[in-house]
């Protein structure tokens, strides 16, 4: 039986907790804003190569990681609202970051299936297993009694014949 943390849902969703914490980022405030928002380019680049190849909990790590970026991050930066040149772009960024966070819906949900088919993998195997070892327990349970019939038979057969003797020397 499996407590509530061994669920394949408790355990897809300590995965992705676990793939938030790793997206977490930190910018120093002493960096350029545009090198800011190269850093969010170049990660978003990483997690579309990443999702291409079918390496999800990286693509979420990294998709994940351009949304704080844009969203938490860059909006901290000291220039962040004052330098006018960068306007256009954090618009672009931003307008960008709902696709992104749709294919982070997407990618969790991807991810939560693979830990259910695993869950069902290991299920089927922890059953088959089972039967397997059940099989071999019924296996050793027939050979015993047919052991045991096979000595009670010899056992039988000896008290016969040390019947047949006594009679035989008492005649």
């Amino acid at each position: 039986a499996m407590s509530g943390t061994d669920t394949p849902d408790a355990a897809a969703a300590d995965a992705i907790r676990r793939l938030n914490e790793c997206a977490a980022v930190q910018m120093k405030a002493d960096v350029a804003l545009k090198l800011w928002y190269r850093t969010a380019s170049n990660v978003l680049q990483q997690a579309v190569s990443y999702d291409r190849d079918g390496d999800l909990p990286k693509a979420y790590v990294l998709h994940m990681r351009f949304v704080l970026l844009v969203l938490e991050e860059i909006p901290k930066h000291p220039s962040y609202g004052t330098d006018f040149s960068m306007n256009r772009m954090q618009e672009a960024f931003r307008s960008k970051c709902k696709d992104v966070l749709d294919r982070l819906e997407v990618l969790k949900g991807k991810i939560r299936a693979q830990f259910a088919e695993a869950a069902a993998a290991k299920a089927a195997a922890a059953k088959a297993a089972a039967a397997a070892e059940a099989a071999a327990a019924a296996k050793a349970a027939a050979a015993a009694a047919a052991a045991t019939q096979e000595e009670e038979q010899r056992r039988r057969h000896d008290m016969d014949e040390r019947a047949a003797l006594r009679c035989g020397h008492c005649l």
